[in-house]
């Protein structure tokens, strides 16, 4: 657990990194931790937003934070780190039995988890302290063990904070594709129903106008019907006075005169009934074409302005369309790349770890070979030791015998001292 102060520097250094009033070399690396943990929250809040400068932004940020942390120079001798109860994070550190755990995954070989890389600076002072006591122990065998443990765990943060950000960076990608998938599908079923609607709408208001003139145009038929009205009989000057003439004949009483005049008079009547009657309907048949013709017109034109409005709205809709459909294109693209880049880290890492399995076991056998050698070698020491033993003595007893002071020549000395090819001739 830690206090409130401690957060509270945290969350200021976060801060001052996100305004750029700090750099990533000036935060203590006894803190670098958890700052990078909580970038990594504030990088999950700026996916969720949508934000991708911000999250490149704090990418660059933890990158940097990684190299920052890498150019510490005491990470590579021991004791050089502060006390494992001096580095503060706000995430659980491993207890002994984990860190242990850790330890012997690692020497047998197995790959380490990304996820627990912001623990490694308590692995490394966890590791060294165990060598130490090693050492003291006089247990060469196991610190070299550790040691060499030791010497992967900064490759282990850099490659896992990498991996991290492989592994963050395809999830953002994975998020934006994912979103701009969705708008695609949006924008296409939105496209769909508006065009619908649009074509419910202008067909709705079609059929109201046709229906509006079909009824006009009934109604103008039973009027036709009907026939000419009264008073759009008008007849001749010749009609009217054979009439006014068959009145006079019968107030006359000259009837037999009235009735020839009558005679006349109805057959100009009957002609010239038939005459306006078929100019009533030829009258009615022509405005009939009219109005008929009018329509057509009117309905053409209320096509044509609804066939540019389909148009105008069919052509919007199909540049968003391919405008998305390249951004899901591109994000594809970034996606699958940014994919095969994590993958690659991954085997990468995996490949890495295999090649330091096979080198373990084969620094052992290379270790027990050197012992059972050592153990021959042990065996014909003691014999030589002893018959060199045996030979000093009796050198000792032969040298006992001899004078005590002995002169020996210089040319003798250099004679012996010097090969025979380089001897200096020897003056007589």
């Amino acid at each position: 657990m830690f206090d409130n102060e401690d957060n509270e520097t945290v969350k200021q250094y976060v801060r001052d990194l996100l305004k750029g009033k700090i750099q990533p070399m000036q935060v203590p690396k006894e803190v670098i931790p958890r700052v990078h943990h909580s970038l990594d929250n504030k990088k999950t809040e700026a996916i969720n937003q949508g934000s991708v400068d911000k999250v490149r932004r704090i990418q660059k940020m933890q990158t940097d934070l990684i190299r920052a942390e890498q150019r510490q120079k005491d990470l590579g001798a021991h004791g050089s780190l502060p006390p494992l109860k001096r580095l503060n994070s706000s995430i659980a550190v491993f207890s002994e039995k984990q860190m242990n755990e850790i330890l012997n995954d690692l020497m047998n070989g197995k790959p380490f988890d990304p996820s627990k890389s912001h623990n490694i600076p308590y692995l490394m002072q966890f590791t060294k302290d165990k060598i130490n006591n090693l050492i003291k122990e006089q247990k060469f065998t196991e610190a070299q063990e550790y040691e060499d443990v030791l010497r992967q765990l900064p490759l282990l943060s850099f490659e896992a904070h990498a991996e991290n950000r492989h592994a963050i960076k395809v999830s953002m990608l994975e998020q934006l594709l994912q979103q701009a998938q969705e708008s695609l599908e949006q924008a296409q079923e939105e496209y769909e129903q508006t065009i619908a609607d649009f074509d419910a709408r202008g067909a709705e208001q079609r059929d109201e106008i046709i229906e509006k003139f079909t009824e006009q145009m009934n109604e103008f038929d039973k009027e036709t019907e009907k026939g000419p009205p009264p008073q759009y009989y008008k007849f001749s000057h010749r009609y009217l006075n054979l009439r006014k003439i068959q009145e006079a004949l019968v107030s006359s009483k000259r009837y037999e005169e009235a009735a020839t005049v009558q005679e006349q008079a109805n057959q100009l009547e009957k002609e010239e009934r038939e005459y306006l009657e078929n100019k009533f309907y030829e009258e009615r048949y022509t405005l009939r074409n009219k109005i008929n013709n009018d329509f057509t017109t009117n309905l053409e034109c209320l096509e044509e302005q609804f066939q540019r409005k389909r148009t105008k709205i069919v052509s919007d809709f199909e540049n968003d369309i391919q405008n998305k459909t390249k951004s899901v294109e591109n994000c594809q693209k970034k996606y699958e790349q940014a994919k095969k880049t994590h993958q690659n880290s991954t085997a990468a890492t995996l490949k890495r770890s295999m090649a330091t399995k096979r080198q373990q076991a084969s620094r052992s056998s290379s270790k027990a070979s050197f012992v059972s050698s050592s153990m021959h070698g042990s065996k014909y020491g003691s014999k030589f030791g002893s018959t060199y033993e045996s030979q000093q003595s009796t050198q000792r007893s032969k040298s006992s015998t001899l004078p005590k002071k002995v002169t020996v020549s210089t040319q003798t000395v250099k004679r012996y001292a010097f090969p025979s090819h380089l001897q200096p001739n020897s003056q007589e």
